[in-house]
This record gives C-alpha cells, sequence and structure tokens, in this order.
C-alpha cells in the first residue's frame, strides 16, 4: 500500500469531517476550519481562524504583494507628510455589500472604535497594533491623515490587515449584530449566513 504524503492525508480527513461535503454545488467552495472565532467583527478579536474568514469580508487601506511590497488597497496612495503624519488618497466609487459608498468618516470611525472604545464597550484586540496612532484627520471626501503620537516606523505594516468597517451600518444595526447576523464589508465575498459550530457561508 502506498503512503500518503501528509498533508493530503490532513485533506482528506479535513474533507471528510465537513457535513455534506460531498453535496455542494459545483460552483461551492467549501474549507474546512478548526474552529470558529467568538465574533465576525474583524476588530473584536484576533484569532487566525476569524482573520482567515475576515480578510475575505473585509478590505484594508494597504495590501501586500506576493513580492511583500505595499500596494493599494482603499487607499490608491499613500505618504508621510512629516514623522508623524500620513496621508492616505482613498479609492473612489467603493461600496460596502450593503450599498453604502466607503467615505473618510468610515475610515475614522475604523481607527476611533478601536483607539477610542468608550467605557461601555470593551477593549478591542486590534488595539495593540495601531496604538500609537492618535487621531485621524479628515482633510476632504477622498483624503485622511492618520497622526501618530511619535514615529511610528511600523504604521504601514500595521494597516495591512487593518479592516475598515461601516459607520452608518453598525450604528444602525449595533455592535453585537454586526458581528453575528449582519456583518459586511467591502471584501471580495460578501456575508450570507453563520450557523455557530456548524459553518459560516459566504
Amino acid at each position: 500500500m502506498r503512503r500518503w504524503s501528509l498533508p493530503l492525508l490532513a485533506l482528506a480527513l479535513l474533507l471528510a469531517i465537513v457535513p455534506g461535503a460531498g453535496a455542494q454545488p459545483k460552483d461551492t467552495l467549501t474549507v474546512a476550519l478548526p474552529s470558529h472565532a467568538p465574533t465576525l467583527d474583524p476588530h473584536m478579536h484576533f484569532e487566525r481562524v476569524g482573520i482567515l474568514v475576515n480578510i475575505n469580508m473585509f478590505d484594508s487601506l494597504l495590501h501586500r504583494s506576493t513580492k511583500l511590497e505595499y500596494e493599494p488597497g482603499l487607499a490608491t496612495s499613500w505618504k508621510a507628510l512629516n514623522d508623524t503624519t500620513w496621508e492616505f488618497k482613498l479609492r473612489k466609487g467603493v461600496k460596502f455589500h450593503n450599498g453604502d459608498p466607503l467615505t473618510a468618516d468610515d475610515v475614522k470611525f475604523s481607527f476611533d472604535r478601536v483607539t477610542e472604545p468608550g467605557k461601555e464597550k470593551k477593549k478591542s484586540p486590534q488595539y495593540g497594533n495601531i496604538r500609537a496612532v492618535k487621531e485621524v484627520k479628515i482633510v476632504d471626501p477622498d483624503t485622511v491623515h492618520v497622526i501618530t503620537d511619535k514615529p511610528f516606523p511600523l504604521l504601514l505594516e500595521r494597516l495591512v490587515f487593518f479592516p475598515i468597517v461601516p459607520k452608518k451600518h453598525i450604528d444602525k444595526v449595533g455592535d453585537d449584530a454586526f458581528g453575528s447576523t449582519a456583518p459586511v464589508g467591502t471584501g471580495p465575498w460578501k456575508f450570507v449566513e453563520w450557523k455557530r459550530d456548524q459553518h459560516i457561508k459566504l
């Protein structure tokens, strides 16, 4: 009997434990995950499995290319204005999955909800990554300034996966619903359904 390679064996076992994996339509990709994050709100957890789901639903200002170079995401350009201020130009015409347009308000809101959560909200696990951010200023509808409390060479790296979320939508549905039944992003995949301990459908 020929021995299977470990990766192939692992793949076979993963597919075997996914209920109904063989009965999926041809245009459906089923991915087995060892667990689920406690929430789909990308700012309220920092668990690897949840991040793997979130990167499909949410976008960041920047991405990394296959050559590990920074490339545009929701921002089309960026530059340092001084030691503590970076300017980001936002991509025009971007819409969240619910049809709302991406605005500079959403970018500011995304940072504010992590750096200034308020007494009634728990501190975001993402806080440590961007705690150097002192303020986000809206310059115009397509431009924001990210201001740090001191020179922070890691800022761009920390923004590679810092998801931008919709202010108007979260204000409407609330944080709990946003993290469970109504997450909305600008990423390539749109949320459909989450049955806890069973599946997440995008």
